[in-house]
């Protein structure tokens, strides 16, 4: 009887310590991709509800009024400093009400976004819609005329000056140009 349990237990171990060797091995070739700490700055595009606060997987983010944002950088999420295909973000956010305003406020709102290819690590930027959110990475902020979205996904943000007065300011070695 003994011996047979000494053979129960053998045989149990093997699997386990395999697995044991195997999850080791898929951990370590996990941490070997390089990572970068990236700051989190938050925009609210939309007119009808300001956000109370937000996480990008659980990272905290800063309060944002209706059409504003910009002014805060909250430490840190870690992106890989190479984008891969897949890359993703969970994006949790909660809305405010204005003070006075009677309706009821929407309920928290939970999404997984992909991030967008970057070529350079940079601050996350978090972009709220009225039925979105969008994720950028880069060093650039949304003013800048090579900030990497559209014109009409800035809105009501502009640039602040034009893609030639960039040029001439990175000739002069100001303003980089390498905001993807």
């Amino acid at each position: 009887m003994m011996i047979n349990f000494n053979c129960r237990i053998k045989w149990i171990a093997l699997p386990s310590l395999s697995t044991l060797i195997l999850t080791a091995l898929l951990s370590l070739s996990a941490c070997s991709e390089q990572m970068s700490p990236a700051g989190i700055t938050g925009y609210n595009h939309s007119k009808l509800h300001p956000i109370s606060n937000f996480t990008v997987n659980g990272a905290m983010g800063s309060n944002l009024s209706q059409e504003s944002g910009g002014g805060a950088e909250s430490c840190c999420v870690s992106i890989p400093k190479t984008w891969r295909p897949g890359l993703k973000a969970t994006i949790w956010w909660k809305y405010d009400a204005d003070q006075g305003d009677t309706r009821p406020r929407p309920p928290d709102q939970q999404k997984t976004v992909p991030i967008p290819e970057y070529k350079n690590t940079g601050r996350l930027w978090v972009h709220f819609y009225d039925n979105q959110v969008k994720l950028v990475v880069s060093p650039c902020s949304i003013g800048h005329p090579y900030y990497p979205m559209s014109a009409k996904d800035k809105l009501p943000w502009e640039d602040e000056f034009t893609k030639e007065a960039a040029i001439e300011s990175h000739n002069k070695g100001g303003t980089t140009l390498d905001c993807e």
